[in-house]
């Protein structure tokens, strides 16, 4: 068993596991304490209630994208083995010398061509995904604004 070379009671894994609940009954505790007057707490706890969500959500999308995309390359290279191996079936070693060299260059050209697109597929995947969590990010931007908006427009009434 290989000896870990993180530093004692670190788990990686346990980064991330972040409570988004827990999260906000920090912040609700800790702007409590201020008491300002004319300021909303409460409207403002909302308001980074909402962008927690949404970051929570903008995460899950790239996540299920990342997912998406690894069982999309393993299945290509599944795909690149089975093809490899019928190749080698198919592959008369005693046939003609230039016939071979042929046959080889028409394989590589096919080659080539199924690898480029394959990487413009996951590409295409990848992009895909991080635009749909920028999507899900840019919504709560622009919803941010006018909330920003309306509040100036009710203190200034």
């Amino acid at each position: 068993m290989a000896k870990s070379k993180n530093p004692p009671n670190f788990d990686p894994s346990k980064m991330f596991n972040l409570d988004p609940q827990q999260m906000m009954a920090q912040w609700r505790s800790s702007l409590e304490s201020f008491n300002v007057p004319g300021v909303d707490m409460s409207a403002i706890l909302e308001s980074q209630r909402k962008n927690v969500e949404a970051v929570t959500a903008a995460n899950r999308i790239a996540l299920e994208g990342v997912q998406a995309l690894m069982q999309r390359q393993t299945e290509i290279l599944q795909r690149s083995f089975e093809e490899t191996g019928k190749l080698f079936q198919n592959f008369d070693p005693a046939s003609d010398p230039t016939e071979r060299l042929a046959q080889q260059t028409e394989l590589a050209q096919e080659a080539f061509q199924q690898a480029l697109a394959n990487m413009r597929e996951l590409a295409e995947m990848a992009s895909k995904a991080q635009g749909e969590a920028i999507e899900a990010i840019q919504q709560r931007f622009n919803e941010s604004i006018e909330e920003i908006k309306a509040k100036v427009a009710a203190a200034t009434k």
